[in-house]
């Protein structure tokens, strides 16, 4: 999966994201890439859409596995860095049910940079 295949699956998902996505395309840059689509992973956060929230995690897992390796780094350093940000507006069990959403692959890597910051 490379950049224009992301930005097509991403504006599928999210049609909102559609103008932000197609100004970004022209850079082919992962990381403006997958910046624009946690802002609106965040956003379906903060406004408790739960639906949306799942779809997107599901589509960033595909990306993960199917992306080429600028999209893997860019989605560790960019989205998996901040999901703890992002989910720190929501209150301890809501956040333990939206980090149960997250697919396996994903949480794996959550984990293993969670446990790589407290060493």
């Amino acid at each position: 999966m490379n950049i224009e295949q992301t930005i097509s699956a991403i504006i599928s998902v999210v049609p909102e994201s559609e103008a932000e996505m197609k100004k970004a395309e022209s850079d082919k840059n992962a990381y403006t890439i997958i910046k624009i689509f946690t802002a609106h992973i965040k956003y379906f956060i903060e406004h408790k859409s739960n639906k949306r929230y799942r779809k997107s995690l599901s589509l960033m897992n595909f990306i993960y596995q199917k992306g080429d390796s600028p999209l893997q780094r860019a989605l560790e350093q960019i989205f998996i860095y901040s999901l703890d940000l992002l989910l720190f507006c929501c209150g301890p069990r809501q956040r333990k049910s939206f980090i149960s959403w997250i697919p396996i692959d994903l949480y794996t890597v959550y984990i293993s940079q969670i446990s790589r910051s407290c060493l």
